[in-house]
């Protein structure tokens, strides 16, 4: 898979696949940094690329952002979900500000209304993916963030939720007894997820059973937090059960709840950079891709 994977690179320069492809791509840039070693040292050892100097190394960055907001209604169903997406692009190195980026789009991309900066050339991104300046003579700022797309998609449909919440609050004599699940889509891998359930108490609920993660109580919010590091293939749901005093069922919503992920929603890959300088690709470079929630609540 492209660049998914991409925010990973960095940190694992030492793993010997990628080594070997860092050293050659940071070649150039080591031997300006080790101008003492002769260059035939540097571009053998791909180890030379292990001691990462500080600032970034990379001549640019693209960094793909998406924040969701999505109500979920305590009955079941959807009352909306969106998603706005970012890319930003900055340049590090002054050689490469006349770049193209080169983007793959999905199958599903005609969900998503897309919007490119006033500055980036429209046309040529509706027509063929590609985001570069409307002068083509223009260089990109360095050292200095654009967002050089935006996008947006809005559903109300079930399947595209990636985390739906149930709650089943049921009275019985003087308790109140909560069964609350989650269910992840397969489409996500869900970083430190926070599950908040107001249960109108200072005291800590009676909590029956825990499938996944952990719990807290937050004595002063009257909240138990249910708390899931990540969710993956391994446990796509889960479920607790806890008992209060007899209490309205009202009472435990609205539930908030807040995870990220290192995959998005928009079909939008990152085929290529090119400098049109040159014609060459970019190769050195760092893409990262995010999730994070803005506003996630059943109500």
């Amino acid at each position: 898979g492209g660049g998914r994977g991409g925010a990973s690179v960095p940190t694992s320069a030492s793993a010997p696949s990628r080594g070997m492809k860092l050293g050659k791509k940071s070649a150039s840039l080591l031997e300006s940094l080790k101008t003492d070693t002769g260059p035939e040292l540097v571009e053998r050892g791909p180890s030379g690329a292990a001691p990462m100097p500080a600032g970034p190394t990379e001549s640019l960055t693209v960094t793909v952002e998406e924040k969701v907001s999505c109500f979920l209604k305590k009955d079941g169903g959807v009352d909306g979900l969106e998603v706005q997406g970012t890319m930003t692009l900055e340049v590090h190195n002054p050689d490469t500000t006349l770049v193209r980026i080169m983007c793959g789009l999905g199958p599903n991309a005609g969900k998503f209304q897309f919007k490119t900066h006033p500055n980036i050339d429209k046309n040529l991104f509706n027509s063929e993916g590609v985001l570069g300046l409307k002068d083509p003579n223009r260089p990109f700022p360095t050292n200095s963030s654009l967002g050089v797309l935006k996008w947006r998609f809005q559903s109300q449909n079930e399947d595209d939720v990636p985390l739906l919440i149930n709650c089943w609050p049921t009275q019985s004599g003087a308790e109140t007894q909560v069964n609350i699940e989650y269910e992840a889509t397969e489409l996500f891998d869900l970083r430190q997820v926070q599950i908040y359930i107001p249960v109108g108490t200072s005291e800590c609920p009676a909590v029956n059973s825990i499938e996944e993660g952990d719990y807290r109580f937050d004595s002063r919010n009257g909240c138990l937090l249910w708390e899931i590091p990540l969710v993956d293939g391994s446990n796509r749901s889960g479920s607790m059960e806890f008992m209060v005093p007899a209490c309205d069922t009202d009472a435990f919503f609205p539930i908030e709840a807040s995870f990220n992920s290192n995959r998005i929603f928009c079909p939008v890959k990152l085929a290529e950079v090119v400098n049109m300088s040159d014609g060459s690709s970019v190769e050195d470079r760092e893409v990262s891709m995010s999730l994070f929630t803005e506003r996630y609540m059943v109500e």
